[in-house]
């Protein structure tokens, strides 16, 4: 039944843990809830406004063998509503709550008279107002009960008021007695808002206890000849108790969820006789329900219908998605039980409608049981007959929305970013919208048949797959990245259990996996990836803010025990520089140095005794100065830049055997040889990051790339020429150096807070850079881009990371590549990295967050065919960004000296104050630019850089240029040829 817009609760929870199901193995112990039920009526009355006169229900001299929720309600009928409820959590949590209660007062038809009528504690006026009514409803009754001296507050552990008359928690359209009181829990935060941040709570057993939360709920929900139990209200208030999370949007009153979970309005399935099981997300954060993570492909994957306290074997999958999000799987529903068709069934040719009680008592009376005594329904078989349907539920979770929503507990409050969302697999995302008759989503706002997963699912857009091109898909949330992630061939959903198949391409199997067992939110260092001896594969080192060094290998094991990634801690709780030497020229590293900035430094030896592989701390150093550097390591020594303005060298065994000195501080470091150190000094901001020394221009003679600052890079040729690089955004990390295009000259690429930039060696971009990610208002890139054919066409591609754990590859026309963005998820701040670590002729790719969770991905190009010009954030495990490679250069194509269609401006229109010009030569030339408006005059003259092999590019300044189209001219003369170009430049401004 429809019932259209409902009343939901309004109280806010406080304290709620998160629990991580990702590792957790074990379930709750059994809880006990103890309810302390007051009856409570009001000062009589004759108030329109509100349904009855304030005084409880006796009469049942309508109450028919059906009558749901009958009278009298009197203490016995309470009595078994507790029962009810308590039936309810028994299926719900695997018998692991346990409900008890006892009413007061103790005579059948008593009750504590309230001072005042019931219109008092409900004024309809604003929400302020009406809650601290509600709050003073609650303190009242409180009061008065504490009176009795039968009622020890101490024994019990939620208090629960029944109020005379009906709650206010249906719209059925007008309401007639808009000062009924609506039912809801009330918690610590819920008083604290209402009565003042003093209120701590309500003093009682004289003095003793202190009463600040409960519940409060109407003697009936029934009105206007709308049958309604209470027990679906009852025990949605108790899941508040428990700190469940409301799925429903609390700002619009609109279904979160919809019919498939208690904390929405599931908990009027069947009219309220019978409330829908909390969802898998709901049993599984409370621990009543442990999901198993799926992180393994399979075909006919078996999952089990939830059954209540019949429930065996695994009832929950849960699929990661990234750090933030997952999907949890369980089977819902009985196939053999139609309800909805019963129900019709029953209802035809009748003039009067049937009860959903009738409905049970006629055709599942042996499944159900009655009260003799009261007629309240106190136990069904199947809590999940009110469901519309049977089948798989998808639910997508998203942890972030969680954190930022979960304490105004309104996770579900918009409906286009939901912490917990049905995937309805109808393809139509109804659930919680508003549909007209003529609308093809009329009656289908809060979940169909038709949103299960299983074959044979009619829907038209159903095809018994869920994948990233499906409807609905298995992107993520926030960025829509492809989670690569498919499940398909649902089975029928007839029988005791489902089955179904997982395959996740690019995925690397055993991951991903978790550093802690607990939450955690650390800064790590760059992955690094080396082979040592006595591991057949690369082994993965990082290590974090609190001084622990981690190592993981082929499979996600551990390095030296297979479930623990923890293999060295530093004497302080600091993150170190991590960098490795090999001391018996092996070309295997096999001592592991540890720097940390306050000028400890440690080293490790990584040893293979006879197959059992160690990790022993060789030395540990202390100086008096900062460490500003790595430790730099060259031809079995390591270097150091200190805050006093001089570089350290150490031995193997840490022991200082030279100083060179500086004129200022040493903020980074490379070193050529042992008379040969590069050092970026005097830097203009805290950069930190090492200069570059590599081959630039092919002319066999070394280059230096130093950051000065975020926004400044300096480039300088062997030959003393200087090129200053101004950037429009912060750069992030050090830079990435690969042939890219293919010409015999490296290419610098880098990440700016927005977007990746690529230079060639004279500071002109790179054909189709810069490139931009699409990035959120909050998200930046991180990290240094990695470089190398990512899609198998033997052209180098480029791939970067973003602090929100997108991953995104893009090839060198700026396009994205299939199957990208990745996603992560969490917070990343860390550069990724990619090896073949598992030695399958096929890189991977790894993303570590600041939770300390690693996602690996498989690639699908060839390793061994190849070329990996850039594959974490320095050039090597030696922390010396020293690039000892010659290229050599490409024969120029063509004849012409400076090709037709690689002389032009950008940006073109311009609306800026300067436009640049770019044009390449095929040798070195002379270059003359003049600019002309319409009228042929001359407006500018200037010369240009010549040099070739490359591209050139000068900046013409617009700021004096008026709005107009121009000609430029220009003019290139070698010691062979001249050519000239035109090019058209249109300036708006």
């Amino acid at each position: 039944m429809n019932f259209g817009k409902f009343q939901v609760k309004t109280a806010i929870k406080a304290g709620i843990y998160l629990l991580v199901f990702l590792f957790t193995s074990s379930t709750y112990a059994q809880q006990e809830i103890r309810i302390c039920a007051l009856r409570v009526d009001f000062q009589p009355d004759q108030n329109p406004l509100t349904t009855g006169d304030g005084q409880f229900i006796f009469d049942s001299s309508k109450v028919t063998p059906f009558t749901i929720d009958p009278p009298p309600h009197d203490r016995s009928y309470f009595q078994d509503q507790i029962l009810a409820v308590h039936n309810y959590y028994q299926a719900a949590s695997r018998s692991q709550v346990n409900i008890s209660g006892t009413v007061f007062p103790r005579s059948q038809n008593g009750a504590y008279r309230l001072p005042q009528e019931m219109g008092f504690y409900n004024p309809n006026t604003t929400e302020e107002e009406n809650n601290q009514q509600l709050a003073r409803l609650f303190m009242d009754a409180i009061t008065i009960a504490d009176q009795d001296p039968h009622i020890v507050f101490a024994d019990y552990d939620l208090v629960t008021i029944f109020h005379a008359g009906v709650g206010k928690d249906i719209d059925l359209g007008f309401d007639s007695t808009p000062q009924d009181l609506p039912s809801l829990y009330l918690g610590p935060d819920f008083f604290k808002a209402a009565l003042g941040p003093d209120f701590t709570g309500i003093t009682v057993d004289g003095g003793t206890v202190t009463i600040n939360n409960g519940i409060i709920l109407p003697e009936t929900e029934t009105q206007d000849e709308v049958e309604v139990a209470i027990t679906g209200i009852f025990a949605a208030n108790i899941g508040s108790y428990l700190d469940l999370y409301d799925l429903f949007s609390p700002s619009t009153k609109k279904t979160g969820i919809g019919r498939f979970g208690l904390m929405d309005i599931g908990l009027f399935n069947l009219f309220g006789l019978v409330p829908a099981i909390p969802c898998a997300y709901s049993r599984a954060l409370l621990g009543w329900d442990i999901p198993v993570v799926l992180d393994q492909p399979g075909s006919g994957v078996l999952l089990n219908r939830f059954e209540g306290t019949g429930s065996t074997g695994t009832t929950i999958f849960r699929i990661p998605i990234n750090s933030d999000e997952y999907y949890l799987l369980e089977y819902r529903g009985d196939n053999a039980v139609k309800m909805d068709s019963l129900y019709a069934v029953l209802a035809e040719k009748r003039s009067t409608a049937p009860t959903y009680l009738e409905v049970l008592k006629t055709y599942l009376p042996d499944e159900i049981e009655v009260s003799d005594s009261t007629g309240v329904l106190l136990k069904v078989s199947d809590y999940d007959w009110g469901l519309p349907g049977a089948g798989m539920l998808v639910w997508h979770v998203d942890e972030s929305v969680i954190a930022e929503q979960g304490p105004l507990n309104e996770i579900n409050d918009d409906r286009e970013n939901r912490g917990v969302d049905l995937e309805e697999a109808d393809g139509s995302q109804d659930i919680g919208f508003d549909y007209t008759l003529i609308e093809p989503g009329y009656r289908s706002e809060q979940g169909t048949w038709l949103d299960f997963w299983f074959s044979g699912n009619p829907a038209p857009l159903y095809k018994n797959e869920f994948s990233p091109t499906s409807s609905p898909n298995t992107r993520t949330n926030r960025v829509l990245a492809n989670s690569q992630i498919t499940l398909d061939n649902f089975s029928s959903n007839s029988g005791s259990q489902m089955s179904y198949s997982y395959r996740r391409e690019y995925f690397e199997p055993g991951f991903p996996l978790r550093f802690y067992f607990k939450d955690s939110n650390s800064i790590y260092t760059d992955p690094i990836s080396v082979k040592i001896n006595g591991v057949a594969q690369p082994v993965i080192f990082t290590a974090d803010d609190s001084g622990r060094v981690m190592a993981f290998t082929s499979g996600g094991e551990g390095l030296l025990v297979t479930d623990q990634y923890e293999v060295a801690r530093l004497n302080r709780a600091e993150r170190p520089f991590l960098s490795f030497g090999d001391q018996n020229s092996d070309s295997q590293p096999d001592i592991l140095f540890a720097c940390l900035k306050s000028g400890l430094i440690q080293g490790f030896l990584l040893e293979d005794r006879n197959g059992d592989l160690r990790l022993d701390t060789l030395f540990s150093k202390q100086i008096s100065q900062n460490f500003n550097t790595p430790a730099v390591v060259h031809d079995q020594r390591f270097y150091i830049g200190t805050g006093n303005n001089q570089v350290d060298r150490f031995t193997f065994t840490g022991t200082i055997d030279s100083v060179y000195y500086f004129q200022n501080q040493v903020d980074g470091l490379t070193v050529i040889s042992a008379d040969e150190l590069v050092a970026q000094t005097a830097v203009e901001g805290p950069v930190n990051f090492s200069p570059t020394v590599i081959d630039l221009n092919s002319d066999g003679l070394w280059d230096q790339v130093i950051l000065k600052n975020r926004t400044k890079m300096t480039i300088t040729l062997a030959g003393g020429t200087l090129y200053e690089v101004e950037l429009p955004a912060g750069i992030v990390s050090t830079p990435a150096f690969g042939d890219a295009d293919e010409d015999g000259f490296y290419e610098i690429f880098l990440n700016l807070s927005d977007r990746i930039y690529g230079l060639y060696y004279n500071g002109a971009l790179v054909n189709n850079f810069p490139i931009h990610p699409y990035l959120q208002n909050d998200e930046q890139l991180i990290g240094t881009p990695l470089l190398f054919d990512l899609d198998g066409d033997q052209h180098t591609d480029i791939l970067t990371c973003s602090s929100k754990g997108q991953i995104f590859a893009f090839n060198l026309k700026g396009r994205l590549l299939p199957g990208f963005p990745l996603s992560a998820g969490g917070k990343v701040l860390a550069s990724p990295l990619s090896t073949d670590y598992d030695s399958d002729d096929r890189p991977e790719l790894f993303v570590i967050t600041t939770a300390g969770i690693v996602f690996a991905w498989q690639l699908e190009t060839s390793a061994s065919e190849n070329k990996i010009w850039w594959n974490q954030s320095l050039f090597n495990y030696t922390a010396n960004n020293f690039i000892p490679d010659f290229l050599v250069p490409e024969t120029p194509g063509g004849t012409e000296l400076m090709p037709a269609g690689q002389a032009y401006n950008y940006p073109n229109p311009n609306t800026g104050n300067f436009t640049i010009l770019r044009y390449y030569l095929r040798e070195d030339a002379q270059v003359a630019i003049k600019i002309f408006d319409l009228a042929g005059d001359l407006v500018d003259h200037f010369t240009g850089p010549g040099q070739g092999q490359i591209h050139n590019e000068v900046r013409w300044e617009l700021k004096d240029i008026s709005s107009g189209v121009y000609l430029c001219r220009i003019e290139a003369v070698s010691v062979r040829e001249k050519q000239i170009r035109l090019v058209k430049i249109l300036v708006i401004k």
